[in-house]
Parts: C-alpha cells; sequence; structure tokens
C-alpha cells in the first residue's frame, strides 16, 4: 500500500492561526535567467496509510539533470501508538532547500523513498526569456 501522498516544492510551507497548513506559491518550474544560480524552495512531503509501531525511515533526494546529488536528507519516525490520542494514520513533513546551487538547465528529480516505496517529482529549470 502506498505510503506518499504527495510531494509539493513551493516557496513557503507555513501553519494559519487556525492550524491549517498553507502551502504558499507551489512551483511546477523555475525559471531563471542565468546560471549558476541559488535558489531557495520547500519540499512539502504528505504521508498516508502509516502503521502504528513502525519506525520508518524517508529518504529525499535532489539531483541535477545530469544526475548529481544535490540535497539528501534522511529521517527516521514513527506515529505512536493508535491506542494514544497522538496516533494517526497519515502526516507530512517539510524540508527547507535554502540557497541550492543551480547550474544547469533541465529536468531535476525530487524523490522520496520510504520503506522501499520511491515516488519523485521532475521540477524543470528553464531559461527565462528577456
Amino acid at each position: 500500500m502506498s505510503n506518499i501522498g504527495h510531494i509539493i516544492v513551493c516557496d513557503e510551507v507555513f501553519n494559519s492561526p487556525n492550524g491549517e497548513v498553507i502551502i504558499k506559491q507551489p512551483l511546477n518550474m523555475i525559471f531563471t535567467p542565468i546560471l549558476p544560480t541559488h535558489y531557495s524552495f520547500v519540499i512539502a512531503i504528505g504521508l498516508i496509510n502509516l502503521k502504528p509501531t513502525v519506525r520508518y525511515i524517508a529518504v529525499v533526494k535532489v539531483t541535477s539533470p545530469s544526475g548529481k546529488l544535490l540535497l539528501k536528507n534522511d529521517i527516521e519516525f514513527d506515529i505512536g501508538n493508535e491506542d494514544t490520542a497522538e496516533f494517526t494514520a497519515a502526516g507530512g513533513y517539510n524540508i527547507n532547500c535554502r540557497n541550492v546551487l543551480l547550474d544547469e538547465f533541465g529536468d531535476y528529480i525530487i524523490s522520496v523513498e520510504i520503506d522501499k516505496e520511491r515516488n519523485q517529482l521532475i521540477l524543470p529549470v528553464v531559461k527565462k526569456e528577456d
């Protein structure tokens, strides 16, 4: 059963005063007039169908069009016991990527792997024409 609900690249993720998660300015692609450049973004990851008492390991990677690893984030977590008030079968987390060096145009790959399941998002970086 799938555990990865979504992968969204955006400018920012925050909680509203009433507790809602706000995903600000989702990105379908990045436009830049020149390379190399540094770019900041957030990767929002949604997880579903999680089981209590299971220890999960999630690995997020960002790779360039030529296959160079730009970022790797590992996180190990569990969701608690289903008999407690904290139990939930879904959740998520965000990775703040600051000043990532983009040095080539093309399709960057953002991959998420959790317990042998892998999903990916393609994020094109394209030249912004004047």
